[in-house]
């Protein structure tokens, strides 16, 4: 807007200009945005998704997706989703995750925040019984037994004999009891698997002949 003085003469002279916005949305009400993945307290590793569900009275323009208060990414499509690496973070490092969502008229919401923990980092796993090359009784049962150790913590010990999975044991000490078939002379190859609460998976394998 300008004001425009004139006198007698013809003579005039004009303001200079003030510039303002009219705002013509009467929406004044802010998405909802909630964060779905990776849930709160969760341990991570490698490539993950990050997921948020946002909807709004009108429509949702953007979502976006934080870590540690830095923008990661943008997403305009409604599976809001963003690809997060954590390959070159340290293990063991908390790292706090939230998106905010957007509508048209500006409205913002921000979700929760999830803090999550990387973990980069295999279990290391190894057999306490039998010995690799051990020869074992056909026809009767043995206790399979394992050690395992992580950075973090284990979740659990799978033990498989030729590529089946015998058993699963989620507390230390690690064991299965296994029934070696009838037959003597035949050579299995037994597995442990430790995994840990990010998905890490650590294995050692042996293998023993019956008798």
């Amino acid at each position: 807007i300008k004001a425009k003085a004139v006198d007698l003469s013809g003579n005039s002279a004009e303001s200079s200009p003030v510039r303002f916005t009219i705002s013509l949305s009467s929406d004044q009400t802010p998405p909802t945005i909630t964060w779905k993945k990776p849930a709160d307290g969760s341990f991570v590793r490698g490539k993950i998704t990050l997921r948020a569900k946002a909807t709004d009275n009108i429509g949702v323009t953007k979502v976006e997706f934080y870590v540690d208060s830095s923008l990661l990414a943008t997403d305009t499509t409604s599976s809001y989703s963003a690809k997060w690496d954590t390959t070159p973070l340290p293990s063991g490092s908390t790292h706090l995750l939230f998106a905010r969502a957007y509508d048209a008229a500006g409205n913002m919401s921000e979700s929760q925040h999830a803090p999550v923990t990387v973990d980069n980092i295999s279990p290391t796993v190894s057999f306490t019984n039998p010995a690799n090359g051990a020869k074992i009784a056909a026809g009767k049962s043995i206790t399979l037994s394992a050690s395992a150790s992580d950075n973090i913590a284990i979740k659990k010990v799978r033990f498989l004999v030729n590529g089946n999975v015998i058993c699963t044991d989620k507390s230390p000490p690690y064991k299965c009891t296994w029934t070696v078939p009838s037959g003597t002379g035949i050579t299995y190859t037994l597995k442990a698997k430790a995994y840990d609460a990010a998905g890490n998976i650590g294995s050692q394998t042996i293998s023993v002949t019956s008798r």
